[in-house]
């Protein structure tokens, strides 16, 4: 009987957790199709990349960091990978007036938006 529950137990947690996952449903790409979202920190890096990952699945985005002249490139990029739009505003997340400013340009921008990427960090 002690062979047996040892093999029973995880086998019945192995069956429960692989229904469990395949229950639920899985990401597609077209969630975010039409999603309106922020991404701060956008002109390298994570923030970049994340960019072009939601372009790639048809956001309006709205970019945002220091540097006007990387911002300008990653809009183009978001464009050509697929975004239903894509703009910037520059400015630094570390000045509260921005942070401010910007919620407001996204407002008028975007509307009503669905989400954000913070990829800020301060030291």
């Amino acid at each position: 009987m002690g062979l047996w529950r040892k093999i029973s137990i995880p086998f019945v947690g192995l069956v429960l957790a692989v229904y469990l996952y395949s229950a639920w449903e899985d990401f597609k790409p077209e969630m975010l199709r039409g999603k309106r979202v922020i991404i701060t920190g956008a002109s390298s890096g994570i923030g970049e990349q994340m960019a072009y990952h939601l372009a790639q699945m048809g956001a309006h985005i709205l970019v945002t960091a220091r540097t006007e002249a990387k911002l300008q490139k990653v809009v183009t990029r978001c464009l050509e990978l697929g975004a239903a739009s894509a703009q910037y505003v520059s400015g630094s997340m570390e000045e509260e007036a921005f942070a401010t400013h910007l919620v407001e340009e996204a407002e008028g921008m975007l509307g009503m938006f669905s989400g954000h990427c913070l990829e800020t960090f301060h030291k």
